[in-house]
């Protein structure tokens, strides 16, 4: 199921989140692990400062560089390096029997995690969430644009919320559904644990046609099934679930089939995403 993992590593609270579940589902599953440091230039670029003369007529305006700014920033970088080279050394000793390897390089982060991720089976990052001013939550510029376009599922993870056997699947009878209930039930094998299936919709027998679809597809793998009904396939459901039964590991299909609509009123994905601190296993 996940014969490579990538695992994009970073100085951030959720990096080691990150690379311990990475280790922790390789070891379920006998994959090969690669943790990617991108060296970010757009940090570099940010201490380009735009000046220009302004005469009686526009000119064009030429870019110039602060040297104790990108100074101060290649010594941040530098920093950052040799943390995520101390977190690779270090889980490289405490899963001895895991093929696990750091591959380093430099440019804009999503670019280079999004140039690699036909390479791979699986995609861990650690989610950031921003607080904005007034309160409103965002998501990482590098992780949004990766998750949008990722053509491999991604693990978003958290500061100090690992993986763990309380399984719950978010299914609705789509194709992203279809794979993550795909990974949901080979992850169920593996540790050997239920699976919690949420199925949401306004339609009674709808709802009920999705959800026979998902429990015969994970009852004829072996794998126990409790099911769980919603009369509304909202954000809240999804949250309130989760926080209700403790779950630890959360497996959804990715945005829906409506880009226009997901930009101007926000995609469920996102939502869930903003509110739920466990890992999540996205699908396209």
């Amino acid at each position: 199921m996940f014969k490579k993992i990538l695992v994009s590593l970073g100085d951030s609270p959720n990096t080691e989140t990150a690379l311990y579940n990475t280790c922790e589902l390789a070891s379920k599953f006998g994959s090969q692990v690669v943790c990617l440091y991108v060296t970010d230039l757009s940090k570099v670029q940010s201490a380009c400062i735009t000046c220009a003369q302004m005469p009686e007529m526009m000119v064009s305006l030429e870019p110039c560089y602060e040297p104790e700014i990108v100074e101060e920033i290649n010594k941040e970088m530098l920093r950052e390096e040799s943390v995520v080279t101390d977190y690779f050394e270090e889980y490289k000793k405490l899963y001895p029997q895991l093929d696990i390897t750091l591959e380093k390089c430099s440019g804009e982060v999503h670019t280079e995690i999004l140039a690699r991720v036909k390479n791979y089976d699986l995609l861990v990052m650690g989610k950031t969430v921003h607080e904005e001013e007034d309160d409103f939550t965002t998501l990482g510029e590098s992780f949004h644009k990766v998750i949008h376009k990722s053509t491999i599922p991604v693990l978003a993870c958290t500061k100090d919320n690992n993986i763990g056997a309380n399984l719950l699947l978010c299914y609705d009878g789509k194709k992203p559904a279809k794979k993550a209930l795909e990974y949901a039930i080979a992850t169920a094998e593996a540790f050997r644990v239920p699976l919690n299936i949420l199925t949401a919709g306004m339609l009674q027998q709808e709802v009920e046609e999705i959800n026979e679809e998902a429990l015969k597809k994970a009852l004829s793998r072996g794998v126990e099934v409790v099911q769980h009904v919603q009369p509304f396939n909202t954000v809240g459901a999804i949250t309130g679930l989760v926080k209700r039964l403790s779950i630890d590991f959360l497996f959804m299909g990715a945005y829906g089939d409506n880009p226009v609509k997901d930009l101007f009123l926000g995609s469920t994905t996102d939502m869930v995403l903003k509110q739920t601190g466990c890992p999540i296993l996205l699908c396209r």
